[in-house]
């Protein structure tokens, strides 16, 4: 998940990347997905739910309406 993320700092990545059958662009990636390591701290008070919303309202363009963030 580090190498798919970007995020991978250390050691070697052999190979390529493709995405269904398409050459991965970090930049496009990074903008329609979503990643949480494990040792990251999320709120006890909101459901995962409420996180995932609450990250879309973040990632997503003012242009995309709610019901396609939900």
């Amino acid at each position: 998940m580090d190498v798919l993320s970007g995020r991978k700092t250390s050691g070697y990545i052999e190979g390529g990347i493709s995405i269904s059958g398409y050459p991965k662009n970090q930049a496009t990636f990074a903008r329609i997905s979503g990643y949480c390591e494990q040792n990251d701290i999320h709120s006890p008070n909101i459901t995962v739910y409420e996180s995932l919303v609450f990250s879309a309202w973040l990632r997503l363009s003012k242009e995309v309406d709610i019901e396609t963030r939900k």
